[in-house]
């Protein structure tokens, strides 16, 4: 079984690397046996005194054909690794420009209130300034570079799904670029506006459908040829 671990927030504060290591690990199921075969950088340094970003960069790990997966979402380059840590690909590209508009911040708002609301325990007045004082940090970063993509999964083949990022909801009506456990670059696949994708096999995808309510519904949508769109 391939493994991986993420840290709370306060694990990257005043840390003395640039990034907050994580570790890939593979567990064996019949002796129960935990053996580390990789680190990779998960999250940017941040010191005390300092205020958070609202938005940064990060490293994941996905599991995909039976290898590791890894990704920084701020360069453009994706590592295979086997489950004892060796690189068997890499792959990297050109990309151009990617920088925060107001058109992505659309959804942010109601996205921070939403958060706020189920996090933070706070009477409505209060939670108005916390969510205004994020947007306005947001809106301080208009035109500046933002994460390459949001978090990749992989479908049922093996292939990689790389979503645009956004700020809210990130995986929520994104197009995905997918490329393949070869490393072959397949394209680009639009989705619904307010669909999450959860899972893909055979050509069908599983995700979630949000209404106009904020209620969400189970779906499944079919892959169409030519640019592709979950439909």
């Amino acid at each position: 079984m391939l493994l991986w671990n993420r840290y709370p927030h306060r694990s990257w504060v005043d840390i003395e690397e640039e990034w907050l290591t994580g570790h890939m690990t593979l567990f064996e199921l019949e002796t129960g046996v935990l053996d580390t075969v990789a680190s990779y950088d998960h999250l940017p340094r941040v010191r005390s005194g300092q205020p958070w970003p609202i938005i940064r960069p990060v490293g994941e790990v996905t599991a995909a054909a039976g290898q590791f997966v890894y990704t920084r979402s701020d360069r453009p380059e994706i590592t295979w690794r086997l489950p004892d840590g060796t690189v068997t690909r890499i792959v990297r590209w050109r990309p151009g420009p990617n920088l925060l508009t107001e058109e992505l911040l659309e959804h942010a708002e109601a996205y921070n209130r939403m958060i706020g609301w189920m996090n933070y325990g706070v009477s409505e007045g209060r939670l108005d300034e916390i969510v205004q004082e994020d947007m306005a940090r947001y809106r301080a970063m208009i035109g500046q570079p933002i994460p390459l993509f949001g978090s990749p999964f992989a479908d049922a083949d093996g292939n990689v799904w790389l979503p645009s990022y956004r700020p809210a909801y990130p995986e929520e009506g994104s197009p995905y670029t997918v490329i393949s456990s070869d490393g072959e670059w397949l394209g680009k696949v639009e989705t619904p506006p307010r669909f999450r994708i959860l899972d893909i096999a055979g050509g069908l995808v599983l995700g979630v459908l949000r209404d106009e309510m904020d209620v969400e519904n189970v779906v499944v949508h079919g892959l169409l040829p030519g640019p592709s769109r979950a439909r």
